[in-house]
């Protein structure tokens, strides 16, 4: 086996999209319960939502004797599953597509316009990337492929992501960055996707799947992936969103082996991983084994990177559950060895600082300046 000498691996949780303003796990369900007054829901959606709250009823009587919490989404998810099998994983999966959709629809993602200096000559800074203006999730895109001084760098790099919704997808295209599923052209449809049919580009690996694939109701097998969820709505009658919930009762259809054993080969080739707004919550037992299986034979691995804005919160015991959260399933010492750095940092304090660009091994020389300065406004509750 050789090293493995310039990979980065990024592992994306609810916190990497909260800057377009959708929610994080444990506020969910109270966004979703908002989106009811819109009038973007169709009958569908709006049913599967109120099913949602019927169930969250129910299921407060287990938190009388059982360490649950019916506020979370993923937990009431994974409840449900249990309890009523595919029907529930139906609805709750509707509910959740239509929620991303809603909020989505009312929120602007903000634009930046950034130019790249550098010091092309020895000692003179020049423009090297002339001013452009560009979506903040194309930024983050570029930041993390390496992309944004317009360089093609040798670096290789894999997004195992958490997310349900295509901020990360809409970025790359939006770069012209090519991306895969994963998933071998023989095994999906691809009608009206943005990402590659020949399974060239970036790897994007969906462990929980997203909002713009889709299963037939009928054979509950045949696969397609969309662009965007506009076109699973128009078709809801035939298919329905393909949303896995981080559950004990999941089940593996032969195109999400792909995904998960994608996400491992990235693993074992992992220079570095930067975990970025993922709490690795207990919830998700497969999560751990993946994330084991992965670095079991990884002989290439440097740096793993832990960043997480509660790592800073002691005053509700916050801090203290993310670290138990993490070394659950990586070994305390390897923050002794300096190999695991943990960082009490937002993902935009952390793709925006300059410095960061040594941690993510880019070009730490270029220096990219943004404008309008994107820490003056919290984004994320922007409105149209």
């Amino acid at each position: 086996m050789k090293p493995e000498l310039d990979h980065n691996v990024y592992i994306l949780g609810a916190g990497f999209s909260f800057d377009a303003g959708l929610p994080l796990v444990n506020d969910f369900l109270e966004r979703m319960g908002d989106c009811l007054d819109s009038d973007s829901l169709n009958q569908r959606s709006r049913m599967a939502i109120s099913k949602v709250f019927e169930f969250r009823l129910k299921a407060a009587a287990a938190a009388y004797r059982a360490k649950l919490n019916v506020e979370n989404i993923e937990e009431l998810f994974s409840l449900a599953s249990a309890l009523e099998g595919e029907s529930a994983s139906e609805y709750i999966s509707t509910a959740i597509a239509a929620t991303l959709d809603t909020i989505s629809r009312s929120k602007r993602i903000p634009e930046f316009t950034i130019t790249v200096f550098g010091n092309t000559v020895p000692g003179v800074t020049q423009t090297v990337r002339n001013p452009r203006r560009i979506p903040l999730y194309q930024l983050y895109s570029e930041i993390l492929t390496g992309n944004v001084t317009g360089k093609d760098y040798s670096t290789k790099n894999s997004f195992i992501t958490f997310n349900y919704d295509t901020l990360l997808e809409d970025g790359l295209h939006g770069a012209g960055i090519p991306f895969t599923y994963g998933i071998p052209e023989t095994f999906v449809s691809y009608e009206h996707e943005k990402c590659t049919k020949d399974g060239s580009g970036v790897p994007v690996y969906k462990l929980h799947c997203s909002v713009n694939l889709i299963i037939d109701r009928i054979s509950k097998n045949n696969m397609k992936i969309y662009d965007c969820f506009d076109w699973v709505k128009d078709r809801e009658e035939m298919e329905r969103v393909l949303i896995v919930p981080p559950t004990w009762r999941k089940t593996f259809a032969e195109q999400l082996g792909f995904i998960w054993e994608g996400a491992v080969r990235a693993l074992r080739h992992a220079t570095r991983v930067f975990v970025l707004g993922f709490s690795m919550p207990p919830t998700d037992t497969h999560f751990k084994y993946l994330l084991t299986a992965g670095l079991q034979d990884n002989i290439s691995l440097r740096k793993f990177f832990f960043v997480n804005p509660g790592l800073q919160d002691e005053s509700m015991g916050e801090s203290t559950r993310l670290r138990e959260n993490l070394f659950a399933i990586l070994r305390p010492e390897l923050e002794d060895r300096k190999i695991i750095e943990l960082l009490p940092q937002k993902t935009m304090e952390f793709l925006l600082d300059t410095k960061n660009r040594q941690a993510l091994h880019r070009s730490p020389s270029f220096q990219v300046v943004i404008s309008p300065d994107p820490f003056e406004t919290d984004y994320s509750t922007r409105r149209l």
